[in-house]
């Protein structure tokens, strides 16, 4: 996650509103997180903890012998990961959830049933959105199905997403990943969470030499940018629900500059609120049993926009 300077415009409007208990969550147990008061709750591109994000997900793939980092994504149901299309890779790809600042191997044992603290999954299934064309165009969506259901825990927990087609107003949001911080530097292997705002799209659209609209947003920030690495993890904002608050996510990083630096500074995410009728036919999808050889499953999931 890198370091930027930019003028900001603020698009306070840019969500509707939504009475609260008229969406539905596609799960009730989201967007819980604990603070942990020993281990700071940092903004500004600063290190975060994984039980603030306990939806983080590594995406790695297999090459040869060797398994590299190469995506974040964002748990979204008990199987199910959510990131962005360009993160969807045919080589054998790992999902690897809970496993930042665990340091005691052991599971937690302490609710009388003793849950794993952290999951590394191999994916047997993979969507995308079949009119997605490549970097720096719209569509960019993905999922992962992993091969194996986690239990829910602190560390452990899906992001909050409103179905029904209801969003939530939000004036700021952060942005979370393993990206680099630098140019210069390697895949951050510490997370690393900062505040963004909203953008008008022009600004965007006059950086990137490309057209944004309704499916994508447009963010930045004085401090906090994207970048390599951070790809497909989550715009998310904390709101109240149901008398609790709970995190929402907006957003997935899509594309950046490709400096690393302070003169970069904007992002285009993939708005997921656009996508929320496909985010459920593949949910859909994903329900079926695939009767193959062992073998990784990829499908084109039908669009419903």
């Amino acid at each position: 996650m890198k370091l930027v300077i930019s003028g900001i415009v603020f698009l306070a409007c840019l969500f509707n509103g939504t009475k609260e208990g008229s969406a539905r969550l596609l799960d009730r147990n989201c967007g819980i997180s604990t603070i942990d008061d020993i281990e700071a709750h940092i903004h500004d591109g600063k290190i975060t903890t994984i039980r603030e994000n306990p939806w983080m997900v590594k995406i790695s793939t297999k090459n040869g012998l060797s398994i590299s980092f190469v995506c974040s994504g964002i748990l979204i149901t008990t199987r199910l990961v959510l990131t962005a299309a360009h993160c969807i890779f045919f080589n054998d790809t790992y999902l690897h959830l809970g496993d930042y600042l665990i340091v005691d191997p052991e599971p937690d044992c302490t609710s009388g049933k003793c849950i794993p603290k952290a999951y590394n999954y191999r994916a047997d299934m993979k969507f995308t959105h079949r009119n997605y064309k490549g970097r720096l165009s719209k569509f960019d969506i993905g999922m992962y199905r992993m091969e194996k259901e986690v239990t829910y825990s602190e560390y452990v927990r899906p992001i909050c997403l409103l179905v029904d087609d209801q969003i939530l107003e939000a004036k700021k949001f952060n942005i979370t990943g393993w990206g680099k911080t630098k140019q210069e530097q390697p895949v951050n292997r510490t997370l690393q969470t900062g505040t963004v705002y909203p953008l008008n799209s022009s600004f965007c659209d006059a950086k990137y030499s490309t057209y944004t609209d309704r499916s994508q947003i447009c963010v930045g920030s004085n401090s906090i940018g994207s970048c390599e690495g951070d790809s497909g993890g989550p715009l998310s904002s904390m709101m109240p629900y149901e008398n609790t608050n709970r995190t929402f996510l907006y957003g997935l990083v899509s594309f950046g500059s490709d400096k690393c630096s302070k003169e970069s500074g904007l992002s285009v995410l993939t708005n997921v609120t656009h996508y929320m009728k496909w985010i459920e036919n593949v949910i859909k999808a994903s329900e079926i049993q695939y009767a193959g050889n062992g073998g990784f499953w990829h499908k084109i999931a039908e669009v419903a926009l």
